[in-house]
C-alpha cells in the first residue's frame, strides 16, 4: 500500500467588507485586524460572499449627519480572497435573522484589496485601488 499524500485546495474568490468611511484608509494602508466574534471558533476579520449585504453594512455605518443630509458615506471594500478553507477562512453562521454569507478571515494576509465602492447619488460606483 503506498503512502496517501493529501493537499490543500486553494480557494480564490472575490469577498467584500461593508464599513464606515473614517475606516478606509486605515484598510488600505495596513491588514484588516480580526476580532473576536461568539460564532466563530477564532478571530477573524468578517466580510460576505454578498455586495448587496456589504452594500447594506455601508449605509449601518453611515454617520448620522451625513443620512440626514441624504448622503451615504459608508464604503465597500472589493478584495480578493486566496487561501485553504478551514485553515485561512471558513463560512460562518451567525444565529441572526437574515443569512450575511459571512466568510470569516483568519489570515488577513490572504486578503488582496481590488476596489473601493462608494454611493454617489443613490448608485454604487467602483473605483480599483
Amino acid at each position: 500500500m503506498g503512502l496517501k499524500f493529501v493537499t490543500e485546495r486553494t480557494k480564490t474568490m472575490k469577498v467584500w467588507h461593508g464599513t464606515g468611511d473614517y475606516a478606509l484608509k486605515g484598510l488600505l494602508a495596513s491588514r484588516p485586524i480580526t476580532k473576536s466574534r461568539h460564532y466563530v471558533c477564532k478571530p477573524c476579520f468578517s466580510t460576505t460572499l454578498s455586495f448587496k449585504i456589504a452594500a447594506l453594512f455601508a449605509v449601518r455605518k453611515t454617520s448620522a449627519a451625513d443620512f440626514i443630509k441624504g448622503v451615504i458615506s459608508g464604503v465597500v471594500v472589493e478584495y480578493e480572497l486566496n487561501g485553504n478553507e478551514g485553515k485561512d477562512f471558513k463560512r460562518a453562521v451567525d444565529p441572526c435573522l437574515q443569512d450575511e454569507q459571512e466568510v470569516a478571515v483568519f489570515s488577513v494576509n490572504q486578503l488582496v484589496p481590488l476596489a473601493v465602492w462608494r454611493n454617489i447619488a443613490g448608485k454604487w460606483s467602483r473605483t480599483l485601488v
